[in-house]
């Protein structure tokens, strides 16, 4: 009996086994064939003959190619807001509005394409611990609040889809790193992901220079490892047709002369080319401001901004009240009810054209 029971256990641990090895089995097989496929699709992309000029232009002014930061200064000084299929590095002192910038524009991929967003998913690539949920969620909630007064105002169209705080939050993955060798292999590893996941819109990495601060023993290992996250996240990009935003910290530079010192973003004059956008954050007399310090196409340019309880805004923008629950709800209701009316309408407008086309 007893030898009958180990044989029958150690056939239940054989049959277990089995299952966990075919189950992995199944999530290699998985993982290869979309690595295959991304391999194969960048391959037939670079055996392409290319793309005129003319046609690059005509595709990039279809659709929503910015995400906005709510400053209306900031996004006027990049013609839109922060451009999809580029790298853009914000950088700027301690304390002067670098985690708020991404924190905006992480919400701010959810603003629906009729109201000029890329209504989209976010990724928040956490590399100093900055993270803050209820900040975050503050946004949120003024976002929706935001979106909703204006469809009371203007109502565009009756499909126009309105996010959820819960919806915005949902749409956000956080990845917290520790090691440079952690962010250089989730890199590498993104692919993956977006290609299950091909709503993603915007990849924010704060900061890309906290993981390269350490002692490197050998600095030219740095270079070669930065140059190879630049690129794989500038492949990225262009392939899933995002934004890529990076923040950097600054450091002290002093004047050959030695009687003078500046204040210069870190990594070095390397990393300087590598980003087709740099914008420096700044004071000047109590203020905050944005410089556009690097553009393939607008001019340098600088404009004040401030971060309230709302997020990014204006100096001097005139704060509505935020709204309660029941305001709100009573809001959702009333939209709800405008799109009932708009399809009632539509339908009666459809049977009138065929009864007079009858």
């Amino acid at each position: 009996m007893d030898n009958n029971n180990n044989n029958n256990n150690n056939n239940n641990n054989n049959n277990n086994n089995n299952n966990n090895n075919n189950n992995n089995n199944n999530n290699i097989n998985e993982d290869e064939i979309i690595f295959n496929n991304y391999i194969n699709n960048y391959s037939n992309y670079l055996n392409n003959k290319g793309i005129s000029a003319l046609d690059l232009l005509i595709k990039d002014r279809d659709g929503n190619n910015n995400i906005i930061t709510f400053c209306s200064e900031i996004d006027r000084m990049l013609n839109g807001g922060i451009p999809l299929k580029k790298i853009t590095e914000i950088c700027g002192v301690p304390g002067i509005g670098k985690t708020n910038m991404a924190f905006q524009l992480l919400v701010n991929t959810s603003i629906p394409f009729d109201l000029g967003g890329v209504q989209g998913k976010a990724i928040y690539i956490d590399t100093e611990g900055s993270y803050s949920c209820q900040r975050v969620r503050e946004m949120a909630t003024h976002l929706v609040d935001h979106l909703e007064c204006v469809l009371l105002k203007n109502p565009i169209t009756q499909t126009t889809f309105i996010p959820t705080i819960e919806t915005v939050l949902n749409s956000i993955y956080y990845y917290r790193v520790y090691h440079y060798i952690e962010i250089i292999s989730l890199i590498h590893q993104l692919p993956l992901f977006l290609e299950k996941n091909k709503d993603v819109k915007l990849i924010v990495v704060d900061s890309i220079t906290y993981p390269f601060r350490c002692d490197f023993k050998d600095m030219g290992l740095r270079t070669r490892s930065l140059l190879s996250l630049a690129q794989s996240l500038m492949n990225i990009a262009t392939r899933y047709n995002l934004a890529v935003v990076v923040m950097n910290q600054v450091t002290t530079k002093i004047s050959p002369n030695q009687k003078e010192s500046i204040l210069v973003p870190y990594l070095g004059e390397s990393w300087t080319h590598i980003c087709t956008y740099r914008m420096v954050l700044f004071w000047k007399q109590k203020q905050r401001f944005c410089h556009l310090y690097k553009s393939p196409s607008f001019k340098s340019c600088f404009t004040p901004f401030d971060i309230v309880e709302y997020g990014i805004r204006d100096v001097g923008f005139n704060h509505p009240p935020p709204l309660n629950p029941e305001d709100r709800q009573q809001n959702r209701q009333q939209l709800e009810k405008e799109k009932q009316n708009n399809n009632n309408s539509s339908n009666n407008n459809d049977e009138n054209e065929m009864y007079i086309e009858n």
